[in-house]
């Protein structure tokens, strides 16, 4: 009977690939962000409570984007301009409770 070869594949690996990418990222809620990598932080100016910003929207490309509305033809049907890309997140998944973005999200 042959001896069965030992695979390199494995918890201990998979454990050191997660450490790994946690510290070379910082986390931003379910984002995982390069560290030093700068992000926005709005801030009033002076005298004022408020922030103003202009949202660039982009084109729709795909045809199940979460925002469409049958009922509405100017929402998010490909093609159209919109302003934001929900993506969903499955919580608590693992031992670790990770939070993942759902494939379903991205096609």
């Amino acid at each position: 009977m042959s001896k069965k070869k030992k695979s390199r594949f494995g918890a201990h690996n998979v454990g050191a690939d997660v450490n790994r990418r946690k510290t070379e990222s910082s986390g931003y809620g379910y984002l995982l962000i390069p560290k030093g990598t700068p992000l926005f932080k709005e801030k009033p100016t002076k005298g004022k409570n408020r922030v103003n910003l202009d949202i660039i929207p982009y084109i729709v490309s795909v045809d199940n984007h979460p925002d469409a509305n049958s009922d509405i033809p100017d929402s998010a049907h490909k093609g159209n301009p919109w302003y934001k890309r929900p993506i969903w997140v499955h919580r608590s998944i693992g031992t670790d409770n990770d939070s993942v973005v759902c494939l379903k999200t991205i096609g």
